[in-house]
């Protein structure tokens, strides 16, 4: 039996945090048995929230919604409560989901240097490493990165890439890494009626966290350029930064008064978002970057074809008729491509969405996924 000690800032129930949350649960549903077992080390809060998570027991190993959970008071890792989680786990391999979180991988790596952990120590760094997301903050992070390398402080870890792409990433900072791709397991939910129909005017959404990373501020000038006569745009995704939101505030009030109607819904559990996607048409997203993009497999899921920047890894979904993909130095073709949405035909639209359904279902049931995964906790250093 392989046990492996999986770190990360927040875990279910919370939900706020994006595409983490559910790539560590879909990985260990699909992978815990006979001989992998998987302890998870977390906040007992979810992303920028105040208040504990409901209906958990922090501060003790527990089991909730079927998994062996710690949930630590405030989020706050001390060495002891590390060294104490180690023993308790006894893993011969440790997770981590996150390249600059604090508390879940820069202390634990600084603590495993002075354990002298032998096993196998896995770091997915969930996009962090992307061009797009490293242009954000940049300085603080180009002095981290370098600190850090001289430091050794990712020295001897296996990467955990969830696409090629990410692999790319991966080398470019760290050259002489050793790199897994597998990509992230994600549900597979019901299909969609059959014939989803296309709304008239179009409803479309943007569906993730409200930061300058996801790039809303973008789509909504590519949407105003467009001058659609009529139209929604829907919301969905928490406000990850508060000053950012207020940027897009301004933009959001001249689309109402162009005559696109606009709904913010916030946060919204996984169930609640899925029905919610149920009743949308076009999802526009023009990411600065995705290691992998949970919500876009969910909207494809959906039977919604998707409008996306390119730079994230699903690179073959034009070509296979699920949607678009454009740079975002050509803000005309955004432009052009919203108002071609919007003048599309009820058979036009069904093409679409049975392409978007397929190309979930090609990328979700691929078979590989399974092993590539597991491969990421043979043990060993």
């Amino acid at each position: 039996m392989t046990r492996v000690l999986v770190l990360l800032d927040w875990f279910l129930p919370a939900f706020r945090a994006g595409g983490q949350i559910p790539s560590v649960a879909n990985l260990v549903r699909a992978l815990e048995g006979p001989g992998l077992s998987f302890w998870i080390l977390a906040s007992d809060r979810d992303f920028g929230q105040a208040e504990p998570l409901e209906g958990i027991e922090p501060g003790r190993w527990t089991t909730h919604q079927g998994f062996r959970v710690f949930y630590l008071p405030q989020g706050r890792l001390s060495r002891e409560r590390f060294r104490l989680a180690v023993a308790e786990a006894s893993p011969q391999v440790i997770y981590l989901n996150s390249f600059f979180s604090k508390e879940f991988t820069i202390k634990p790596l600084l603590f495993l240097r002075k354990m002298g952990f032998a096993g196998r120590v896995v770091l997915a760094p969930r996009g962090m490493l992307g061009q797009g997301a490293l242009a954000l903050k940049a300085g603080k992070k180009r002095i981290f990165l370098a600190a850090a390398k001289l430091l050794g402080l990712y020295r001897g870890l296996l990467w955990h890439a969830s696409s090629e792409l990410e692999r790319q990433e991966i080398l470019r900072q760290f050259p002489r890494a050793s790199v897994l791709v597998a990509i992230d397991l994600a549900e597979l939910p019901a299909p969609p009626a059959p014939g989803k129909a296309l709304h008239h005017p179009p409803r479309f959404f943007f569906f993730s966290r409200i930061s300058r990373k996801k790039n809303l501020k973008y789509a909504l000038e590519r949407m105003l350029e467009a001058r659609l006569e009529a139209g929604e745009l829907h919301l969905v995704g928490p406000v990850e930064e508060p000053d950012y939101w207020q940027e897009c505030l301004p933009l959001l009030e001249r689309l109402r008064g162009a005559g696109v109607a606009v709904r913010a819904h916030g946060g919204l559990p996984p169930e609640q978002a899925r029905a919610l996607l149920g009743e949308l048409d076009i999802m526009l997203l023009p990411t600065l970057n995705e290691n992998f993009g949970h919500v876009i497999a969910e909207a494809l899921a959906a039977g919604c074809p998707v409008l996306l920047s390119d730079q994230t890894p699903w690179a073959e979904l034009e070509a296979r008729g699920a949607g678009w993909l454009l740079p975002l130095d050509q803000p005309a073709r955004w432009a052009a491509r919203l108002r071609a949405c919007a003048l599309l035909g009820a058979e036009g639209y069904r093409a679409l969405s049975a392409a978007a359904r397929a190309e979930a279902e090609r990328v979700l049931r691929d078979p590989r996924s399974l092993d590539d995964n597991r491969r990421l906790f043979e043990p060993g250093p």
